[in-house]
């Protein structure tokens, strides 16, 4: 049976081109954040007051807005996404960091680059596709279910595979330091249909409120991906 690919790959024109534009794009957002002020720590980034015009100058260079979550926005363009970090207590940059250093292992998000700013930070990244639980395989669904046990229980894995040796070593890396969630919106699959551990890390726990809780329910990023 074929392999069902979800999406096209960036060509090597974009990512250089995402990669040589980066610093531009998150001194704009940055400077538009300045302007506009911030939202209250346990809102999400949809209701952030600079999110409409970061939009809108995404737009303008051919960016569209594929999801927000708590922490963040995310904008898509062919093959890539363009991750946005709207809070200082998100942990995206340092998780982004840790995935550009292990770069090739089974789970890591491809990333090309990373840029921090006095208000925002920006990550070049692969586009990934929603995992959607009650239409995925079955191997899909353990692995999903083991990655998220290892990563916030600190479980061992029922089967050793390259994705749950990943797991095991977020939870060893990040232990200590940073709160771990495994949700919906935080793993994902590449265009080929593999897992990817986008971002199941944050500093601050606690600071979604129950009210924000009850209105999300395990919602880190509503992507709505067409092509």
């Amino acid at each position: 049976m074929a392999k069902v690919v979800l999406g096209v790959g960036p060509t090597d024109h974009e990512i250089e081109s995402g990669k040589l534009y980066l610093e531009f794009y998150g001194g704009r957002i940055n400077n538009i954040m300045e302007a506009t002020g911030t939202v209250e720590n346990n809102r999400y980034v949809d209701e952030h007051p600079a999110l409409p015009a970061i939009t809108a100058f995404m737009k303008e260079e051919g960016w569209e807005l594929s999801g927000s979550g708590f922490f963040s926005a995310v904008f898509v363009r062919g093959g890539l996404a363009l991750k946005v970090g709207l809070k200082k207590e998100d942990s995206g940059a340092t998780y982004a960091a840790w995935a550009r250093a292990n770069q090739g292992k089974a789970g890591v998000p491809v990333i090309y680059a990373i840029d921090k700013f006095t208000r925002c930070y920006v990550v070049l990244l692969d586009r990934c596709h929603p995992f959607d639980r009650g239409t995925a395989g079955t191997q899909l669904r353990c692995e999903a279910t083991m990655v998220r046990d290892i990563i916030e229980h600190g479980d061992s894995p029922v089967i050793e595979m390259p994705i749950t040796v990943t797991a095991h070593e977020i939870r060893t890396f990040f232990d200590g330091i940073a709160f771990f969630d495994v949700n919906s919106g935080n793993i994902m699959v590449d265009r080929f249909g593999r897992l990817v551990i986008t971002d199941p890390v944050s500093y601050d726990h606690g600071m979604r409120s129950n009210h924000s809780r009850q209105d999300r329910p395990e919602h880190e990023y509503t992507y709505t991906y067409t092509y």
